[in-house]
């Protein structure tokens, strides 16, 4: 199956939460800086299920304007953050220094439909620190281009105008942080 096919059914299967966010609830979560965030979740003041939720709904909306990301891993990340909830419970302490953040990478897939079998480094040490992978984001073709744009994930737009690309290598990272989505 091609890959933004199955792209395109991981978003359309996803729990409705992702869906139906609550308006306040939402800005509780998104109106913050990252380090207050990471603050937030290490103190349980706001928990990592309802970060991932408020996180997933503004992602999902970013891609849906912006054509931003290659994977996301909403269903994954959130059975993480449950039990990364309940062990904050039972313990009353963060799991690693960055636990429950969310962090979205760029997609460097060199072989489509096949992905590898191990993580790089970096991945594997943020995941030991208890943050969470939520998405992978589009890359331009061969790291050779000046705009964000490929033959198979196809281009990501501007923000401020549609019409265009977003120029540069981070272009998906650069919408997610635009629009807010991460």
């Amino acid at each position: 199956m091609h890959v933004c096919m199955q792209l395109m059914l991981k978003l359309m299967h996803l729990p409705p939460k992702f869906h139906n966010q609550d308006a306040k609830k939402m800005q509780d979560v998104m109106l913050v800086t990252t380090l207050e965030l990471a603050e937030a979740l290490a103190t349980g003041r706001v928990m990592a299920e309802q970060a991932v939720v408020a996180f997933g709904h503004q992602l999902l909306a970013t891609h849906m304007q912006t054509n931003c990301l290659t994977d996301v891993f909403l269903k994954e990340v959130l059975a993480r953050v449950q039990h990364l909830d309940a062990t904050y419970q039972v313990t009353g302490k963060p799991v690693g220094k960055l636990h429950s953040l969310l962090i979205s990478i760029k997609d460097m897939n060199s072989f489509i439909n096949q992905p590898s079998q191990s993580n790089v480094l970096m991945v594997d040490i943020v995941l030991c620190e208890g943050a969470n992978i939520i998405a992978k984001t589009n890359f331009l073709q061969m790291m050779l281009l000046f705009e964000c744009s490929n033959p198979v994930f196809g281009h990501t737009a501007n923000p401020y105008n549609l019409n265009f690309m977003l120029g540069g290598l981070l272009g998906g990272e650069g919408m997610l942080l635009t629009l807010h989505g991460l």
